[in-house]
């Protein structure tokens, strides 16, 4: 039998408003869904859930710390409908709305039509919530089967004959929250909690006034075992689906690194914050949004219970003691689980309050539950500044990206990318990866570079040195951060050993490009294979023009490259020679004294720029181009060997230029 309203009209009127909520609620979270650009964290989850199932199982014992519902769904709708932002977000979309008419079903089991009025208002516009729906992860699910769960174990504490659908709601949702995130197993011993104590509590009024004493003692037993029984069957869910989960997991979760520990006052500061107005309030709104959280949740939390207490029957008393008890410990068991591994191990973030958001909107509900003026006149200015800060957060939100806009990366790799170009990231975002290669079809490869922390240098070098002799050019992903590659080891690499092409920016997207070793030798003419002292070798030269005018500067770019270790550190010099005549020069060490020769090793190639100046003075005529290096303490040249091994010079004439 269903719930009772105290009006039938206003259960009338409950329905359609109900569901234009639940449409407002879908069109707001479906605004621009798919036009927002990946964050890191949802295309991890797109990366993850792309793979094989039993990649994707192997992973959860391994490297992701989460149950596995979320992924499996998420791995059918790339399959289904493909790898757009629209369809990784779909899932969201759909607990999102979802939670809406779900947590409004709640609230009208336990405090009334007026509570599932403004419990759907607030779900619809909660930031939070809104995000989340909008978001490629596993939060808006949480939700959206925590509403079910919600509603399901209203109806069993608080209808008198609760139907199949109301069982399987509790159960399905349940279920559906254990398997999403391992938070959700806090939510659901709340929820057992509050059956037990309904069941140890139930005192003879839980039957309807008027029946004979031996009907309500049958019904009192049947209500207690109702109680117990659904009890039962959610604890055995959080044995049978939770823990063995946690078990298979248990390597991941150890291996999650802490974040700052947070003391108790931060942790609620930071809840009530993210509860009130999501992740994008401004700043001069959070401590209000803190504060506004916190009061309106213990004020419904009173009301609830003083309703209980002002009951006008023993029956109404005990529907309304069950319903404060689901709301309080569905409420208190999650914050009380979040508090508790705080101080084990750190790992709260914002988003981890999606566990909270459903009895958090409960309590909220319960303002509107009494008839009392003075109690509506009190909630007034919280539900009020509840609301700007609604609109702030939201407003906030759609101006902004959600993060870097990789999608015009990935049109300028597109159009200006080439075929043997490298696209190398020194972050492990997978988001550039994805949208260029799954979305757009991409195909350049997309490394990451240092693949792993902390940075072996070494291994680095090696590693950087294969790809520079591998590839033409290489699209350096220039986000420096000091969590991943402190040192900026790999961009330090590229500027010692390759050359800087150009500065390309796609909205906030900023690469590098650089010419690598071996696509600079790919258009160089070979020259003979002859050494610096059996230590250095010239792989190739290149210049502009034959002619230069006196008085400018000749560009001239060289490939080096070590043969055995160098003995010291050498000056190289380029110049223009005509017999003893000195028509230009440029002296300097390689890579302007950035990269020693003594740090060189065998294998290892540089690409170096040259500027030679030509005196205004010198006199017209054919120059030889020619290039070498010296001690800088003696200016000792270093001898020229062929590959015969004779010493054929002091330098290695490239070419010829012209000047006038």
């Amino acid at each position: 039998m269903r719930r009772a309203l105290p009006k039938r009209d206003t259960a009338a009127l409950l329905r359609p408003a109900l569901v234009l909520l639940t449409l407002a609620s879908f069109l707001l979270r479906a605004a621009a869904l798919g036009a927002k650009d990946l964050r890191g964290d949802e295309s991890f989850a797109a990366v993850f859930s792309a793979q094989s199932l039993g990649t994707i199982w192997r992973g959860l014992g391994q490297s992701e710390p989460h149950p596995p519902l979320y992924y499996l769904l998420l791995h059918a709708m790339i399959a289904l409908a493909g790898p757009s932002n629209l369809s990784l977000r779909g899932l969201s979309l759909f607990f999102g709305t979802l939670a809406v008419p779900a947590l409004a079903v709640a609230a009208w089991q336990v405090f009334g039509t007026r509570a599932a009025l403004l419990t759907a208002i607030l779900t619809t516009v909660n930031p939070l919530l809104v995000w989340q729906a909008q978001d490629a992860r596993m939060y808006a699910q949480l939700v959206g089967f925590a509403g079910l769960a919600l509603a399901g174990v209203a109806a069993v504490l608080c209808s008198d004959r609760p139907t199949p659908a109301a069982w399987w709601a509790a159960l399905g949702g349940a279920a559906g929250v254990l398997l999403t995130h391992f938070y959700g197993t806090f939510l659901v011993a709340g929820l057992v909690g509050a059956l037990l104590v309904a069941a140890w509590w139930a005192p003879d009024h839980l039957a309807p006034a008027g029946d004979a004493p031996a009907t309500r003692w049958r019904h009192r037993r049947t209500r207690r075992g109702h109680f117990a029984r659904l009890a039962t069957l959610l604890a055995l869910e959080i044995a049978v689906l939770a823990l063995p989960l946690l078990y298979h997991g248990r390597q991941a979760l150890a291996a999650h690194p802490p974040f700052a520990a947070l003391g108790l006052g931060d942790l609620i500061a930071s809840i009530g914050q993210t509860l009130a107005a999501g992740v994008t309030a401004p700043i001069p709104l959070r401590g209000p949004a803190s504060a506004a959280a916190v009061l309106l949740a213990l004020a419904g939390l009173a009301l609830a219970w003083r309703r209980a207490g002002a009951a006008d029957t023993d029956n109404g008393r005990s529907e309304a003691v069950r319903a404060a008890l689901l709301v309080t410990l569905a409420l208190l068991a999650p914050f009380a689980g979040l508090g508790a591994l705080e101080l084990l191990h750190p790992a709260y973030q914002p988003a981890y309050a999606a566990v909270l958001a459903p009895a958090w909107l409960l309590a909220v509900g319960a303002l509107a539950a009494p008839r009392l003026p003075r109690a509506w006149l009190g909630a007034l200015p919280a539900l009020v500044l509840l609301g700007v800060l609604s609109e702030q957060s939201l407003t906030a939100y759609a101006r902004s990206q959600k993060n870097l806009t990789f999608g015009q990366a990935a049109q300028l790799l597109q159009h200006a990318g080439r075929p043997g170009d490298l696209v190398l990231t020194n972050y492990p975002d997978p988001t550039l990866q994805w949208v260029y290669n799954r979305q757009d079809g991409g195909v350049l490869p997309v490394l990451l570079e240092p693949p792993a922390k902390p940075v072996d240098p070494a291994a680095l070098d090696r590693r950087m040195i294969d790809l520079g002799d591998r590839y033409d050019r290489i699209w350096f992903w220039t986000l420096r951060t000091a969590d991943w590659d402190p040192q900026h080891a790999a961009e330090i690499w590229l500027d010692r050993h390759a050359l800087p092409l150009a500065t390309e920016r796609a909205g906030n997207v900023e690469f590098r490009l650089f010419e690598t070793p071996h696509g600079f030798l790919a258009h160089t003419a070979p020259l003979p294979a002859a050494t610096f002292g059996g230590q250095l070798r010239l792989r190739g030269a290149s210049w502009a023009t034959s002619t230069a005018q006196a008085g400018t500067t000749l560009d001239i770019t060289v490939c080096w490259q070590a043969v055995t270790v160098p003995q010291g550190d050498y000056t190289a010099f380029v110049h223009l020679e005509r017999g003893a005549t000195l028509g230009g020069q440029d002296d300097r060490p390689p890579v302007n004294g950035l990269n020693p020769t003594h740090t060189w090793q065998p294998g290892e190639s540089f690409l170096d720029r040259y500027q030679v100046a030509i005196p205004a003075t010198t006199a017209p005529g054919v120059y030889a181009l020619r290039i070498g290096f010296y001690a800088p303490d003696t200016l000792q040249r270093l001898p020229v060997i062929d590959s015969a091994g004779a010493t054929v010079g002091n330098a290695l004439t490239v070419g010829q230029v012209t000047v006038r």
